[in-house]
Order: structure tokens, then sequence, then C-alpha cells
């Protein structure tokens, strides 16, 4: 479930934000009306920077220049992608 506030209700209401978001809650914070931010609980904070890596995949290997600590964590992203979308498709070979 998620609550929406506009950026001052948000203000003037922090502490009440951050424990709904404890609670699992998201606070969605809007801006004349629209989304422009949204408070989660730290406990997705694993789980955000691996949706980060993943859109930064999309783009390339070049985006992903400094975002592991090591080849083996670079490796255990990789294995958890190809489990989630299955193994790449082989390019057919040309002749």
């Amino acid at each position: 479930m998620s609550k929406a506030m506009t950026i001052a209700e948000a203000k003037s209401r922090f502490s009440d934000c951050v424990r709904s978001a404890e609670g699992g809650e998201t606070v969605l914070i809007t801006r004349y009306g629209k989304p422009a931010a949204a408070m989660v609980s730290a406990k997705y904070l694993a789980e955000l920077e691996r949706l980060r890596r993943k859109g930064a995949a999309r783009q390339g290997l070049a985006a992903l220049i400094d975002r592991f600590s090591d080849g083996e964590e670079f490796a255990a992203e990789a294995e958890q992608i190809v489990r989630e979308r299955g193994a790449p498709r082989k390019a057919p070979l040309l002749r």
C-alpha cells in the first residue's frame, strides 16, 4: 500500500513519513500533482541497488565500470539475470 502527499505535507509530517516507510508502506511525494520522489524502507536498498545495476547492464558493459567491487560480484549478478530471464539466445552462424 502506498500513500501520496505533496512536498509541503511530507516536510511538515516527515516523522510520520519515515514511520510509514519503516512499516513497509511507500510514501509517494508529489510536486505540482506529479510524482517527484518516493520514500521506502531501508530494507529495500539492496533491491534498489540490484535494479540500478540491471538498468546499467542494459546500457552495455561500458556502463558497468566501477559498479562492482570485483569479478565475483559481477558474476553473481550476471547469474541472477540469467536465472530471471533465461540464458541468452545464440546468434546464428553466418556463412
